[in-house]
């Protein structure tokens, strides 16, 4: 009795990649990778890296958890690129209290 065998020698599998550049603008490709394939590896494969140059600087991670940019990525992973933030969340609540205050 013969039995169907199907053989992938590549096999792949999709993710999802989300970067905002600046404030108003949100990424959100999904793309098919290699079994192995790293983060760096996903990301070069959709362009930003042409596209976004600084982005190499930049922290990544997988579900809002931070990991390498040579991490192996898993069926279903969303990677994310954290841009710097350009004030630090204290800073800014305690220059908005001081705004408030001053028009009081």
């Amino acid at each position: 009795m013969m039995t169907d065998t199907v053989t992938t020698q590549n096999p792949t599998f999709r993710i999802q990649c989300a970067f905002a550049p600046d404030a108003k603008t949100q990424l959100h490709q999904t793309i098919e990778v290699a079994v192995g394939a790293s983060i760096r590896q996903a990301i070069e494969r959709l362009g930003w890296f042409e596209q976004y140059p600084q982005i190499q600087d930049y922290d990544v991670g997988i579900f809002a958890h931070k990991v390498s940019w040579e991490t192996v990525i898993q069926k279903g992973d969303r990677i994310e690129i954290y841009r710097p933030l350009a004030i630090d969340p204290i800073k800014r609540r305690a220059l908005k209290r001081r705004r408030r205050h001053a028009k009081n």
